[in-house]
């Protein structure tokens, strides 16, 4: 019976990806003039993964077809193209089935001798810090991805504006406009069945409207003193994953998700001295709703997140380590009903993370291993992933991975507590 199940994922896989692959290809290549002599860049991927601690039982067949085109027709224009075709097969209690065809950048850039503007689909990063990083809000994350694979993969794209004015070296003045909000999500591919899905079923999204009033946007001034690279940032925008309340209907009470608006100021900075590397970055969101993770609802408030990180080189190994400590208050909040006023209580929480990493590459770089991993030292919970990869051939490679979560906490990782899981997984570059 595993056999056959095993036998229709496959076929199943092989049906709607390959198809989503010729799409992509097509599109790309009819994207580009044929003076500019595009060349296609990419990768293929067949994982398979369980999630053994979950309830049900999850085992999951996921493929990947990754394509990207680079095409500068001017020494003014530049196009860039690239996206995804993903299929699902897995036993998540049922059979589940699914496959998307996504594009991850579209952008137009047009460079000029002190300026650079990027329109289309495409992703910004802000922040120094590893994989915790509370200043990177302009792109929203997958879930599942984050924890398979890190941060960088995990970034959705967005609608925008970019600007960038090369005021002199080393300094340079950044805009970012994203006219339309995109939530994060939990998982790509069938989100509702995902083990990583902590939406409670019947919660009724309510996304901004697609208004100019809901616009999303900011500015970033990065700069150079000395041997310190540093920058300031601030961001209007919404949070990616909603706050969920409950609202009347009629005689019974219906669950919202909202997703509220918040307004960031943010620093940052990285220096070298010899084979160390310091980074450092902080950031507080003004009159913020509660940004708990686990907030039914929310409350006026304000959070800050401070972190320092220190990278270092040492033989075969590469070794980073951050502190990273968040606080959350809420402002005491007020109802009156016409009759009666109260006062609800504030609020407020401070809780310290340790996150560590180390990569280190042996058997003349034939296989690399990376350890991640982040502690709450406040709650006590973590989570620790170790990802092999065994290089077979120059364009093919071979990839495990463990990841475990240690006990349960409030926070954005501890939610996650018995989403154990391991893959195994077959990368082709071509």
């Amino acid at each position: 019976m595993n056999r056959l199940r095993f036998l229709r994922v496959s076929v199943f896989v092989t049906l709607r990806v390959l198809p989503c692959l010729r799409v992509l290809v097509t599109l790309g290549l009819a994207a580009a003039p044929a003076s500019a002599q595009p060349r296609l860049d990419g990768y293929a991927t067949l994982m398979l993964d369980q999630l053994p601690s979950v309830e049900p039982f999850a085992t999951e067949l996921r493929a990947r077809i990754f394509g990207a085109l680079a095409v500068r027709t001017s020494s003014l224009v530049e196009l860039t193209v690239s996206g995804y075709a993903d299929g699902l097969a897995a036993d998540r209690g049922s059979s589940v089935h699914d496959a998307i065809l996504k594009p991850q950048d579209a952008l137009i850039a047009l460079t000029f001798d002190r300026a650079n503007v990027e329109v289309g689909l495409g992703r910004v990063v802000w922040g120094r810090l590893d994989e915790l990083q509370p200043g990177d809000v302009v792109n929203p994350l997958d879930v599942s991805r984050f924890f398979f694979e890190g941060r960088g993969d995990a970034r959705l794209p967005v609608g925008l504006v970019r600007a960038r004015w090369f005021i002199r070296e080393g300094a340079v003045l950044e805009g970012v406009y994203v006219p339309f909000f995109r939530r994060g999500r939990f998982d790509q591919l069938d989100e509702p069945t995902s083990p990583f899905n902590l939406r409670p079923a019947g919660v009724e999204s309510r996304e901004p409207a697609k208004t100019l009033e809901n616009g999303q946007g900011g500015v970033r001034f990065s700069g150079t003193v000395r041997r310190l690279d540093y920058a300031l940032a601030a961001y209007r925008g919404f949070r990616p994953f909603g706050a969920i309340g409950a609202e009347p209907d009629g005689a019974r009470l219906r669950l919202v998700e909202r997703f509220p608006r918040f307004t960031m100021v943010s620093g940052d900075f990285e220096s070298v001295r010899g084979p160390w590397a310091f980074r450092g970055e902080a950031d507080v969101f003004g009159e913020d709703e509660d940004p708990r993770p686990d907030a039914i609802g929310g409350s006026p408030g304000v959070s800050w997140d401070a972190g320092f990180a220190i990278d270092r080189k040492t033989g075969a190994y590469r070794l980073s380590g951050t502190v990273l400590v968040s606080r959350v208050r809420l402002k005491p909040e007020t109802t009156n009903n016409g009759e009666n006023v109260s006062v609800a209580s504030g609020f407020s929480r401070t809780t310290t993370n340790l996150v560590f990493g180390a990569d280190r590459s042996f058997a003349q770089e034939r296989y690399t291993t990376r350890v991640f991993g982040v502690v709450n030292v406040t709650d006590g919970s973590a989570f620790l992933r170790n990802i092999t990869t065994m290089t077979l051939r120059d364009n093919l490679a071979l990839e495990g991975s463990i990841g475990w979560f240690f006990d349960e906490s409030a926070d954005a990782i501890g939610r996650f507590a018995d989403r154990d899981f391991l893959y195994a997984r077959l990368k082709m570059y071509f």
